[in-house]
């Protein structure tokens, strides 16, 4: 009767789990894997399913599922302490989780602080160019207004010097219409001077005469 019973269970499991393949739900009880792990009469029959009912991948995910409804029945309480820790972890990796993506939202907002930093210093830059730009080109207006001045110096003197120079050249001519007025002047006192010779010497003669 128990025979009878337990084949009953075993054909019911069975009939569950290839419903279970033929609906595509990968879900398998713990009455199944014991039915079909607890017979080893039917390990080829239940493997053989597997294979044409599902591929390799499937087949190792049964297996591992198998090993693991194993170690949850030998040993409850590593399985709980394993349980937990599997719990914890997943709580200590969502913490990791948030705290990266705070640092990756800290550290993109901290990027885009720099960045605009970078442009402003990159726009004073550029302002400072610009004016040092400017006052380059007024430097090159102011040394060519000094040029000009100096220019304008330089003509300044040689005009002062020509002018120098038309005041002696006037001097000179001065006294050169001096000099020829003395000259005439000497030449009539010489004139003069022989009428008075001749007048002398008429008179001598009239008087000799007398």
């Amino acid at each position: 009767m128990l025979s009878e019973d337990r084949s009953a269970s075993t054909a019911d499991a069975l009939a569950r789990w290839f419903q279970s393949f033929q609906s595509a739900d990968i879900f398998i009880d713990g009455d199944n894997l014991h039915c079909l792990t607890s017979n080893s009469n039917l390990q080829d029959i239940w493997q053989k399913m597997i294979r044409h009912c599902h591929p390799a991948d499937y087949v190792k995910k049964v297996k591992e599922s198998i090993r693991i409804a194993e170690l949850k029945e030998r040993y409850p309480d590593s399985w709980e302490q394993h349980k937990n820790a599997q719990i914890q972890q997943g709580q200590i990796e969502q913490r990791i989780g948030l705290r990266l993506r705070e640092i990756y939202s800290a550290r993109s907002e901290q990027s885009t602080n720099i960045f605009n930093e970078l442009n402003r210093v990159q726009t004073m830059i550029n302002d400072e160019h610009n004016l040092i730009s400017s006052l380059d080109k007024q430097l090159q207006i102011y040394r060519q207004l000094a040029n000009y001045l100096n220019q304008l110096a330089l003509m300044k003197e040689q005009l002062n010097l020509l002018t120098s120079v038309n005041g002696i050249n006037h001097q000179v001519a001065e006294l050169m219409n001096l000099n020829i007025s003395l000259t005439e002047k000497f030449q009539q006192s010489i004139n003069l001077n022989d009428l008075c010779s001749l007048m002398n010497t008429l008179i001598q003669q009239r008087i000799n005469q007398l």
